[in-house]
């Protein structure tokens, strides 16, 4: 079984309900800023999208992202890079619900 790497993260912008930008707490003192993208989950677009109901649905995704998410610190499992080079990451909120499963819950994946 592959260990995954875990960091804490402060969410500090919201792009959309499936990929986020903010600052890892590396230890000792050490943050670097990143941006994110959320393992297990593809919510609707907003920038790209292919209808205008796609696009109406990627901002209530991010808005819902946005109440979960920002200003908070998450925990965040490393699961590689992907294709744009951002980080693929698992979210656990601070109540410990894992982040995908509870937008899954509310209907946002595609």
């Amino acid at each position: 079984m592959k260990t995954l790497s875990i960091f804490k993260a402060k969410v500090i912008e919201v792009i959309d309900g499936d990929t986020f930008r903010g600052e890892v707490n590396l230890g000792f003192d050490i943050r670097i800023t990143r941006s994110f993208r959320v393992y297990g989950i593809d919510t609707p677009e907003i920038f790209r999208p292919k209808s205008d109901m796609e696009r109406v649905k990627g901002v209530l995704a991010r808005d819902k992202a946005s109440e979960l998410l920002l200003d908070k610190e998450v925990e965040i499992r490393l699961h590689g890079t992907e294709k744009y080079g951002r980080s693929l990451v698992e979210v656990i909120l601070p109540d410990n619900k894992p982040y995908a499963e509870v937008m899954r819950e509310e209907g946002f994946d595609k």
